[in-house]
């Protein structure tokens, strides 16, 4: 039995190193390639969806520029609009200004007109003649001077005057 147990030791080593080598076989071309390929399939795809994400942001920040860029452009362009009603505002206040002026100006002018035409008419009246008569050089020129100063007064009156409205609606 000797010769038996050591052939049967031999059969069974021979079939262990056969089953190793199998086994080792095994691991080498199909186990550890399938698992290294899984691996690698899998460090791809953690890639990719690393890459993904990254789109994913970049875009998600691009349209957070293009609607901050967005608004900024129509906050500029209601700045502008407001900048531009305010300077309407101004002219049209600085018009109104002057027009109240103008006619201010113009309604002391006729009030002075009239004030003259009184003053000529009481002269004539003080030498016995009707309203609107001829009077003496001297008469006349004393009612003339008198017109020419309110004349002027009323003129200065009106320069200052126009001179606040453009100074309080001009920039």
């Amino acid at each position: 039995m000797d010769k038996a147990l050591k052939i049967v030791l031999m059969v069974c080593a021979i079939v262990l190193v056969l089953a190793i080598a199998g086994s080792m076989i095994y691991y080498f071309a199909s186990f550890k390639p399938n698992n290294e390929r899984a691996e690698w399939e899998a460090e791809i795809k953690v890639k990719e969806e690393q890459l993904a994400f990254e789109k994913e942001k970049l875009r998600k920040e691009e349209e957070q520029a293009e609607e901050q860029a967005e608004e900024e452009k129509k906050q500029e362009l209601i700045e502008e609009i407001l900048k531009r009603q305010e300077e309407a505002d101004q002219e049209e206040a600085l018009a109104n200004c002057l027009s109240a002026k103008w006619e201010s100006y113009n309604e002391k002018r006729k009030e002075a007109f009239k004030e003259y035409q009184n003053a000529w008419d009481f002269q004539c009246k003080q030498l016995g003649r009707s309203p609107g008569c001829s009077l003496p050089v001297s008469a006349a020129d004393m009612v003339d001077e008198k017109f020419e100063e309110d004349l002027k007064y009323i003129d200065e009156v009106y320069e200052k005057e126009v001179d606040a409205c453009y100074r309080h609606y001009s920039d």
